[in-house]
């Protein structure tokens, strides 16, 4: 670079997954267990969203470096005029997660069952601890009708959960409840 050249440095957008203490709530939707929450914020850049729900998926529907993962967990997340932002965490067996535990521990059975134990959760807890590395891209919903105009969050950092609560979810609930590998069709991934 020559002297006297100015260089501009930008600061990159910063994701903040601001999730909240809820009362446990979850449903058996026949594609997943979900869990009910109106409590939450997602904020990048200037842009914020309220955590709406959070379901998982086995195995992991978005790949890192080639590679699926067991499960991965959605944070869905929206804003009243209808944008939609989903923070995608992918989980690797690893160290017994508590609040994965008790989600697995309450879930109803029977598809179409919504069960609110007297129990409290910290989506928080289903985080890596780290959430600065991250992937994004506009996309759809991995789900029918895959609606598009999403933002894609995909955190970089895995969580950790037990081999055995792995085993769990996919005996006692769902597997192969992911959406096949999809192309990226000209969409832009920008990595943070």
């Amino acid at each position: 670079m020559e002297a006297g050249n100015a260089v501009k440095v930008e600061k990159i957008d910063e994701l903040q997954p601001n999730y909240m203490e809820i009362p446990l709530s979850l449903t058996n939707n026949g594609h997943t267990i979900r869990a009910n929450t109106s409590k939450g914020k997602l904020n990048f850049g200037n842009n914020e969203y309220d955590l709406l729900q959070f379901h998982f998926h086995a195995p992991s529907e978005h790949l890192l470096n080639g590679m699926t993962y067991p499960l991965e967990i959605h944070f869905v997340n929206g804003t009243a005029d209808g944008r939609m932002a989903v923070l995608g965490v992918l989980v690797k067996a690893g160290a017994h997660n508590p609040a994965f535990q008790e989600i697995l521990e309450q879930s109803p059975k029977h598809i179409g069952d919504t069960i609110n134990p007297p129990i409290m959760i910290r989506p928080a807890l289903l985080l890596p601890e780290h959430t600065q590395h991250f992937y994004t891209y506009a996309g759809s919903l991995t789900t029918p009708p895959c609606s598009e105009g999403v933002q894609w969050f995909v955190l970089q950092d895995i969580l950790e959960v037990s081999e055995q609560q792995i085993r769990d979810f996919s005996s006692k609930f769902y597997h192969d409840n992911a959406r096949a590998e999809q192309k990226l069709n000209g969409r832009v991934l920008d990595v943070h």
